[in-house]
């Protein structure tokens, strides 16, 4: 009997052969074991922890981390500083104590996955988040009632210094 015509039929094998210089197959238990130089590094480079836990903000602004030493650092993601390391806490704790009482919409996306923050702007959120100036600003007094694009900011400071005739 024949498959029925739902299925689909295996994909062809993958694996890489070892071929000698006749092109014929060579069995992996006859190529020759090259040992290693040294048996200990000669150094070692330590990095500094991961990130494994971020907590934004309610005004989108801050960033919460916790690293693999536990360490709990604060970063203010549009100028990509760190505001301040509060070491060994914990992060639930700072998250409530810190978080404004304000809203701000997404505007960014945070991402942690290789141990570091990146901030992700896709078109249209990244023009979403906007804040009256004396949020960011408190020299221009509470009845200003200019907004700052987050978004905007963030990419007009990142290409500032590109020349648009390249």
């Amino acid at each position: 009997q024949s498959a029925p015509a739902s299925v689909a039929a295996a994909p062809p094998s993958t694996a890489v052969e070892a071929m000698d210089s006749s092109g014929s197959p060579v069995d992996p238990q006859d190529i020759p074991r090259v040992p290693a130089l040294l048996s200990e590094p000669d150094c070692a480079l330590a990095g500094s922890p991961g990130i494994v836990e971020f907590r934004m903000l309610n005004n989108k602004r801050q960033v919460l981390t916790r690293d693999q030493a536990n360490g709990v650092q604060l970063w203010d993601i549009t100028s990509g500083q760190m505001l301040r390391d509060y070491g060994q806490a914990s992060i639930k704790e700072l998250e409530l104590e810190l978080n404004p009482m304000v809203y701000v919409p997404p505007w960014c996306q945070i991402d942690i996955r290789l141990g570091c923050l990146l901030v992700h702007l896709e078109y249209p959120e990244c023009f979403h988040g906007e804040v009256h100036a004396s949020t960011l600003l408190p020299e221009m007094g509470p009845k200003d009632e200019t907004t700052v694009n987050l978004g905007e900011a963030v990419l007009r400071a990142l290409f500032a210094g590109l020349d648009a005739d390249g």
